[in-house]
């Protein structure tokens, strides 16, 4: 059985998020490149036709708490024919018990430490941010992240045919969050935190941005 910390010690590791910021980048290949890739939510298993730009390897996948509600039981089949090696959840969670439930598929485990530590810090945090933060503690060689926009693909951050490919989210987490934001109750994420801590890690050397990432951030010039 593999400690996660080998999927990330010593590692070239990538974090692909679901922005559409990579659509039409071709850069698939070169995601697949990396000894790890990281993924998150409804952007496993890769759909055929975003492929050629975001790649279809994952060997990691971080959920929130409300895709871990929406699909329980996770596809364990599915994950499994496509070598997914762990599950990575960020509530509190017994793994203990989730990694009998899933014993031959795939590992499971909690970052949850990893956010109440990041919350101290930064406010309104996204799970890019957490998950950045969760995979530095295993050390990897270096960390890339590629498709994130800082919701700076549309107006609001509530566009989420804009910022995310098709079904990265599920139709009934669309559903409830859209009855929160008409009920006023959807709390905004707190954007300019979360990009100063990236930014923070940065210029750091801690972890790497692609050219898109680069290019976005120079249209964003308020930061420190």
């Amino acid at each position: 059985m593999q400690d996660f910390k080998d999927l990330i010690y010593n590692k070239r590791v990538i974090f692909a998020g679901p922005s559409r910021l990579l659509e039409g980048s071709n850069k698939g290949h070169w995601i697949d490149h990396f000894d790890t890739v990281v993924r998150t939510n409804g952007m496993f298993p890769v759909q055929e036709k975003y492929q050629k730009d975001y790649g279809k390897k994952c060997d990691a996948l971080y959920i929130n708490a409300q895709y871990a509600r929406t699909r329980n039981p996770l596809p364990m089949e599915e994950f499994k024919a496509n070598k997914l090696k762990w599950v990575c959840y960020k509530t509190a969670v017994p793994t203990k018990d989730l990694n009998n439930k899933y014993r031959g598929f795939f590992q499971c485990r909690s970052f949850s430490s990893s956010i109440a530590e990041l919350h101290k810090t930064v406010k309104g945090l996204l799970s890019g941010s957490a998950i950045i933060h969760d995979i530095l503690q295993f050390e990897p060689t270096e960390l890339w992240v590629t498709g994130i926009d800082f919701y700076m693909m549309a107006e609001t951050q509530w566009e989420w045919d804009k910022h995310y490919v098709d079904n990265y989210l599920p139709e009934k987490i669309l559903k409830e969050a859209t009855e929160l934001k008409k009920q006023g109750k959807l709390i905004p994420h707190d954007v300019h935190s979360n990009m100063l801590y990236m930014i923070s890690q940065y210029k750091a050397g801690k972890i790497k941005f692609d050219d898109d990432i680069l290019k976005l951030l120079g249209l964003y010039r308020s930061y420190a």
